[in-house]
């Protein structure tokens, strides 16, 4: 915004008459409104005033530098009043002019432009001001403006959008002049940029509107970093934002800029990696143009080191793919900076096995940086889709992996369907790498490139270390690229270098992939975007001896975010109950009730209420069943499971029929207190309903879906890849439901299995 200060005293005066002369005046009278029109017959009722535009020079409507204010009003629609000054060529540099009212309640929007003419009678704008709303308060606009040309200058004053008006409150204009301070002056373009050397520190002002101060520093070195240092000794009207470009002084390097200059002295630091050696600009503005001051001002300072990274030198860097940094499994690189802004350093890998998208392996990642580094360290692993082929960058703004919003946490969940994290909705796409990159060690075949955030933050360090990351992620493709950066990219260290490590490890689990890889998924993602997982889903080994059904599987959590997902061949069957005679037995001690007659040890009864309802009746007195619809059969569960991986590994076990979930098993309830105890890192054991537990499966809840079985750690964090670490399950399915859970017993509880009043109980949830 424009600067505001306090009004003269003679303009305050000036003010106050003009208001108490406007009000003055009747509606009828002959008496002027106080300004220089002299023409106004009241307040409300307005003539244009006499003003005349350029190159018009009437001594009424001149300003005089250091003079009294000159007063007037907007006053009618659409009045421009029109003033000149002249300038001899010592009076100074800096024009500064003010336009103000004294009233906070105002119509017009007061607006000034000053032009100036030359000889020619051509005119050139030296600058404008507006006060873009009169109703918020009073207008007090104070521009400065560089004049270094002596002659007639002219000022418009004007009703922003010419359409507002104000007969009872007039303006008063005044002129002055100062010098600059800034001794870089003049500077405002490339061809007039101040030298500024190696280490030195130079003092400059933003002394006018729309100022523009140019540095230009030389780069002797091809292998040469700029440091540059912009503060300020107070806080100041003035937002500063500095520009950085190449020798043509077009091409950008990079810019940072202080949104509030009043808010605190400005202190802006950054790093930049010159791309070889020659002249370079440095551009010093206001951000919006519209502020200038004369106290405070700027110290600009620039130093020139070394590019500590070797791989940044000559030249070239690795911030692409293209100059990817070749890099051998478990090679250790500790050597490396993010010495720049957004500098992101990338490498390649080529597995040493037989990897594929159908047969994955591990990929290891261990970044740290030092604890005194201002980087919050970020990995990015980018593979080629071997879904998609491309030709070029430009084919690859959109991945051929689909993403939707009907899920139930809508965008988080659009975004964790995909492995770049980020789901282009209206496109119904995840978005993709923008690169176009190798699938094979050749380079004979490329894809669109897949970007995903494996490590970032505290989480993702050891012992919650976030400047000490470390992960394991599954590896799709025999090429990987390996991108290292500061998570916002807004943070650098010249000064220390950081280690990287990536080691490539032959996976154990055959069953891979059998999940979608989702490190970042929470867990409202992963609940409602679970279904994903079926098609990853391997079948179990199952076999049926007539009674039950055994299925046995096994497999490794071996990277981080891993979810085993298997398929279970547990039949659903239906079985059909044969109407029976009930014919309560009775002796001499024990008559028959309701008078009913005891005959060869029975009773015989006489109607229906004799017999147990609701489904007997009295047949020839005799209690017989009705006809029992078909019931689904149940099936009664044990698990036998193994694990002696890591310690810090709970294996997590659960069972899921169809779309959704079905059944609130869990294979190993423990000790552990996360989710209902449903997790457990012992060795070896047994669930089965006779040790207190309920483990069955209900046939009417089964109804035809898919049986599916989940392993994994409980929130996906631990992993285990070494050959200790496998687990085993034996999943035994008997077709009875267990007499000892009440959820079998229909008398016990009405929901449960089987219950022919409610022969399908989970179909709703299919809805």
């Amino acid at each position: 915004m424009i600067q505001n200060r306090r009004f003269s005293t003679s303009l305050s005066i000036l003010l106050g008459l003009l208001l108490a002369a406007a009000m003055g005046c009747s509606g009828t009278g002959s008496g002027g409104d106080g300004g220089l029109d002299g023409q106004d017959a009241g307040p409300g009722v307005c003539i244009r005033d006499n003003s005349e535009r350029r190159p018009a020079t009437p001594a009424e409507w001149q300003l005089t530098v250091g003079g009294e204010p000159l007063s007037d009003f907007i006053c009618p629609r659409n009045d421009y009043d029109y003033y000149w000054f002249n300038l001899s060529s010592s009076t100074g540099t800096i024009l500064e002019l003010e336009l103000a009212n004294n009233v906070a309640l105002s119509p017009v929007d007061y607006c000034y432009a000053i032009y100036f003419v030359d000889a020619q009678q051509q005119e050139r704008l030296v600058g404008s001001l507006c006060d873009h709303d009169g109703t918020n308060g009073v207008t007090d606009l104070v521009g400065r403006h560089y004049i270094n040309t002596a002659g007639n200058y002219f000022v418009d004053v004007y009703d922003e959008g010419t359409d507002d008006e104000d007969a009872n409150n007039g303006y008063a204009i005044s002129i002055n002049m100062t010098d600059d301070p800034d001794a870089n002056e003049i500077n405002n373009s490339p061809p007039t940029a101040t030298a500024i050397s190696d280490g030195q520190s130079i003092r400059g002002y933003i002394s006018y509107l729309g100022d523009q101060d140019w540095f230009r520093v030389e780069a002797g070195a091809g292998d040469e970093i700029l440091r540059l240092d912009l503060t300020s000794r107070e806080a100041g009207p003035v937002d500063l934002r500095y520009e950085v470009f190449e020798s043509d002084g077009t091409t950008l390097v990079n810019t940072g800029s202080q949104f509030d200059g009043m808010s605190a002295p400005a202190d802006m630091h950054d790093v930049l990696s010159l791309g070889g050696q020659g002249t370079y600009y440095v551009l010093i503005t206001d951000i919006d143009h519209d502020d200038a001051e004369l106290e405070v001002g700027y110290d600009l300072q620039v130093r020139l080191d070394q590019e500590p990274d070797v791989r940044d030198r000559g030249g070239s860097s690795n911030d692409t793919w293209e100059q990817a940094t070749e890099i051998t499994s478990g090679q250790l690189v500790d050597d490396a900076y993010l010495a720049s802004r957004a500098d992101q350093d990338w490498y390649r890998i080529v597995s040493p096995y037989n990897t594929t998208d159908a047969d994955p392996d591990l990929i290891e990642v261990e970044l740290i940086v030092h604890n005194d580094s201002r980087v919050g360290p970020a990995v990015d692993l980018i593979v080629a889709d071997p879904r998609y082929s491309c030709t070029q960058a430009t084919d690859c703004g959109l991945l051929a992996w689909e993403c939707s919003g009907d899920s139930e946490c809508g965008a988080d969940c659009m975004n964790a369907q995909c492995p770049s994290h980020e789901c282009v909705a209206h496109e119904g796409h995840c978005k993709g790498s923008g690169a176009c990159l190798p699938r094979d060690a050749g380079e004979t075949a490329f894809g669109c490139g897949i970007t995903s955030l494996i490590m970032q933050g505290v989480e993702w360090g050891e012992g919650g270390n976030h400047k000490h990351l470390h992960t394991v992620a599954p590896m799709y493709g025999k090429v990987y690229f390996i991108k290292v950066r500061d998570y916002f990219g807004t943070q650098l260290d010249a000064d220390h270098a950081y280690s990287l490590r990536v080691t490539v490890h032959d996976e154990l689990d055959l069953h891979e992939p059998n999940g979608l890889y989702l490190p970042y998924v929470t867990n409202q993602q992963e609940e409602a975007t679970r279904s994903w997982n079926h098609s990853q889903a391997r079948a179990a080994s199952c076999s049926d001896n007539g009674t039950a059904v055994t299925c046995t599987l096994d497999g490794y959590l071996s990277f981080r975010g891993d979810q085993d997902w298997f398929v279970l061949d547990i039949p659903h069957e239906t079985k059909s109950t044969p109407p029976q005679p009930q014919m309560p037995a009775c002796d001499a001690e024990n008559p028959c009730q309701n008078g009913t007659t005891c005959t060869d040890g029975h009773c015989l009864c006489a109607n229906d209420d004799d017999c147990s309802p609701p489904h007997w009746t009295c047949d020839a007195g005799a209690c017989v069943e009705q006809e029992v619809a078909d019931t689904a059969v149940d099936w009664g569960l044990t698990f036998d499971y193994s694990f002696s991986g890591k310690a810090s590994v709970e294996v997590y076990y659960e069972m899921y029929l169809g779309e959704r979930r079905r059944t609130g098993f869990c294979a190993t309830p423990g000790s552990s207190s996360h989710d209902s105890a449903c997790n457990r890192n012992s060795t070896s054991g047994t669930v089965t309903s006779s040790g207190g537990e309920c483990v069955y499966m209900c046939g009417e809840y089964h109804s035809g879906r898919p049986v599916y079985l989940r392993v994994m750690h409980y929130d996906r964090k631990e992993y285990d890849y070494s050959a200790s670490g496998k687990y085993a399950l034996a999943v035994t399915a008997v077709r009875e439901c267990p007499q000892e859970c009440s959820y079998c017993m229909p008398e016990v509880v009405d929901y449960a299995c089987p219950n022919p009043v409610n022969p399908n109980p989970g179909a709703e949830e299919d809805e």
